[in-house]
């Protein structure tokens, strides 16, 4: 935990190396958060990508629950994928 937060404190300086390693600690349980909700790879890889960008811009921003970033991840990737869901099913209500 410990070594999160101190990659939590480098990302928020800008430290891409440190971003890096909190993307790699944490993007399988992100990315599979996303797919219980829109059931679809292509999509909760989408949504994936779209919640580590969301981190990146707001990682300032970022307070750690119990030491850890992954609960902020797993909230971000669960209303992220919602709203994938509801854009794709409006998509193919319009082409239909």
């Amino acid at each position: 935990m410990a070594d999160e937060l101190t990659q939590l404190a480098r990302a928020q300086t800008g430290d891409r190396d440190a971003f890096a390693g909190l993307y790699d600690r944490h993007v399988r349980p992100v990315y599979w958060q996303a797919y219980s909700v829109v059931r679809d790879r292509d999509l909760a890889e989408d949504v994936t990508q779209d919640v580590f960008v969301t981190t990146w811009r707001r990682i300032r921003t970022i307070t750690p629950v119990d030491g850890s970033i992954l609960p902020w991840l797993l909230v971000t990737a669960r209303y992220t994928a919602y709203n994938a869901a509801r854009k794709e099913q409006r998509r193919h209500v319009v082409t239909k």
